[in-house]
């Protein structure tokens, strides 16, 4: 079928913010008394604050070193869709639902803290910084709640459904996107806009920053890519991709970076990966297939899904790739790489782990339907279709 697409409309600076209601007020997180220090029973356990894990959004915890799921800690339905995983920080998960609703659940047991009816239906991961959580939810809102309670203490109101992950960067400032292809970035402490860059098209894929050079990139559905200053929402580059002299590229995933490289799916069927201080073209890899999914990044590779139910791993170098598995179903969430393994859901259900090296199927299971889950030191966390759980294994 012959799809046209226009070219992207004007992008640039938004000043006028049409649409959008700030906050006049904001509310402050209560202080929590300091917690008893940890046994030597109970370790800390590390963080995973985003989705992605981190601003830059690879998706990698292969430094876990977590071989396949053995034994599961424990499992709790929740009662509607979990498209996105959970974030997690100070021994507490907290995670959104397609009902609305943000849970805050013990990560050691599973146990409830708290729930709130925040939004109308997210499809999306909260994003940690403190004593701050932050959502954003097809309702137009971007909302901080306290932590500790599900509190709100701000919300702007956008006009534009976002169903994108909000990330929290150099510890103020909240960058996140809408549909209507604005970025923002806000101030977590009260939720004003300190600047907004409007793109030519619908922003689906979760924004990413490179903290160190002070970059944030987003790429939208009319095949725009572009690089913008943290400080000041100050376009670096600026770049639009095309299948051919009618038709332009569709951007449905993130821009996760690694070494000095961009790389993102498009509905055109190829991964590219970019110079992530020029935007120049490094590679483009055809895979013949819709790419929804945001690739995973690590070990020098990307690992990628398709609506084929095809499952890549291609060398960040230079876009050879490595090997190719297959599951049962279509692929249009993200694949996150645990220890030695990726995994992968298939929207007909199921999830799946590949070794990285080789390809082979090592583990499945026959929950999942979205983004499949993520990993800290203690545990790995898999959110399958409204069921969320936490698993050990053993490291390899």
């Amino acid at each position: 079928m012959l799809v046209l697409r226009k070219e992207p409309a004007t992008s640039g600076p938004d000043r006028d913010l049409k649409g959008v209601e700030q906050p006049t007020t904001a509310e402050a997180p209560t202080p929590e008394t300091p917690p008893s220090p940890p046994t030597p029973a109970t370790p800390k356990e590390s963080c995973w604050p985003v989705f992605g894990g981190t601003a830059a959004r690879r998706s990698d915890a292969s430094a876990t070193g977590w071989g396949r799921p053995r034994r599961r800690v424990w499992g709790k339905r929740l009662g509607a869709i979990l498209e996105f995983p959970p974030s997690v920080c100070n021994g507490r998960l907290y995670i959104n639902d397609a009902k609305g609703r943000t849970w805050a659940l013990d990560s050691a047991t599973g146990r409830v803290r708290w729930q709130r009816k925040t939004g109308s239906v997210y499809d999306s991961t909260p994003a940690i910084s403190g004593e701050y959580l932050v959502l954003g939810g097809i309702d137009g809102r971007i909302q901080a709640l306290e932590r500790r309670t599900g509190r709100r203490l701000w919300e702007l109101k956008t006009g534009a459904p976002v169903e994108t992950s909000p990330v929290v960067v150099k510890g103020d400032t909240v960058i996140a996107a809408s549909l209507d292809g604005r970025v923002y970035a806000l101030h977590l402490r009260t939720g004003r806009v300190r600047w907004a860059y409007r793109t030519g098209g619908e922003i689906k894929g979760s924004p990413t920053v490179d903290e160190a050079r002070g970059i944030v990139y987003a790429a939208n559905y009319a095949g725009e890519v572009v690089a913008l200053r943290l400080r000041d929402g100050k376009r670096r580059w600026r770049q639009a991709f095309r299948l051919d002299a009618i038709r332009t590229e569709r951007i449905y995933s993130s821009t996760p970076f690694a070494n000095g490289k961009i790389f993102f799916g498009t509905v055109g069927g190829y991964v590219y990966a970019l110079d992530a201080r020029t935007g120049r073209l490094r590679w483009r890899h055809g895979v013949g297939e819709w790419v929804y999914s945001t690739p995973a990044l690590a070990n020098g590779k990307v690992f990628v899904g398709d609506r084929a139910g095809r499952v890549l791993a291609i060398r960040q170098r230079d876009g050879k790739r490595l090997w190719t598995a297959r599951v049962g179903g279509p692929i249009t969430g993200t694949a996150v790489v645990i220890g030695r393994l990726v995994y992968v859901s298939s929207v007909r259900g199921g999830t799946w782990a590949f070794d990285t090296r080789t390809g082979k199927r090592v583990w499945s299971d026959r929950r999942g339907r979205y983004v499949p889950g993520m990993s800290t030191d203690q545990r790995i966390y898999l959110s399958q279709n409204g069921y969320l759980s936490a698993w050990r294994a053993r490291k390899e």
